[in-house]
């Protein structure tokens, strides 16, 4: 009897030992699948890095011109004004503008300031100034609402409208937010930046219709430009597409030539 009920309980040590085994096999299997995704994501993470280096490369070489362009119109603020201009100073502001415009843009596309007034304000705003700062926000949603809605926004009041808005967005705004804080910029850089981001928006683009810009209207989370800063901050939508504006090269020259007729005289 005695060794019966020992032959019992080895057999239900078999058991059990055969159960924590098949317990253990898919623990294994999991960490093995984890282990394999992590080790993937990490791979994909660095091929990632490694595309946007060469696009950010690619970029500057196919667009040679326009940064030999950029170069000979600080150049030529020097010479206009050797005396109080530094070619770093003009480097940064150029630095600090592109980047500065392309937050911007990409603000105008996340917030709806017009619903944001109207939902925070409150009921006994004075009805004039109430409809000041309405004008101000739908001036601030115009890129995002009107100049997105391709029914309208060819309309020539519509491109006119944009091209103040890209004018302000793009530099006015800055220049106003540099000057109250005294920050070293040179506001001839911010000004070309302005002008230059408005008339290739609005006058470049309709003639040469880039893919990039298409890509834009059609993903607005996406390429909000210039072309080197998406691929900076990650935002550009196809990394193989690589858009060339050497034909700009023209516009910075003579806007730059305009801001030193104006500012010599």
């Amino acid at each position: 009897m005695n060794d019966f009920k020992e032959i019992i309980k080895k057999k239900t040590k078999n058991k059990n030992k055969n159960k924590n085994k098949t317990c253990e096999e898919p623990e294994s299997e999991k960490y093995t699948k984890c282990d394999s995704l992590n080790s993937r994501k990490i791979q994909d993470t660095q091929l990632h890095k490694d595309k946007l280096n060469s696009a950010f490369k690619e970029s500057i070489k196919v667009n040679k011109w326009f940064y030999l362009s950029l170069g000979l119109c600080f150049y030529m603020f020097k010479q206009s004004n050797p005396d109080n201009t530094s070619y770093i100073i003009l480097v940064i502001s150029y630095i600090f503008i592109m980047m500065a415009g392309h937050i911007a843009h990409r603000i105008s596309h996340n917030i709806n300031f017009t619903d944001a007034y109207n939902k925070y304000k409150k009921n006994n705003v004075n009805p004039r100034i109430d409809n000041i700062l309405l004008k101000f926000c739908r001036f601030l949603d115009f890129h995002a609402i009107t100049h997105h809605d391709t029914t309208i926004n060819k309309q020539t009041e519509n491109i006119l409208y944009e091209f103040i808005n890209n004018v302000i967005t793009q530099g006015g705004a800055i220049i106003i937010f540099v000057k109250l804080i005294n920050y070293f910029i040179d506001f001839r850089v911010v000004i070309l930046w302005a002008l230059m981001y408005a008339t290739t928006h609005n006058m470049n683009y309709l003639l040469t219709k880039p893919s990039t810009h298409r890509d834009h209207h059609l993903h607005d989370d996406t390429n909000y430009g210039i072309d080197i800063a998406d691929i900076l901050f990650d935002t550009k939508h196809d990394l193989d597409d690589i858009e060339t504006h050497n034909h700009v090269s023209i516009n910075l020259i003579i806007i730059t030539l305009v801001i030193i007729y104006f500012y010599n005289k």
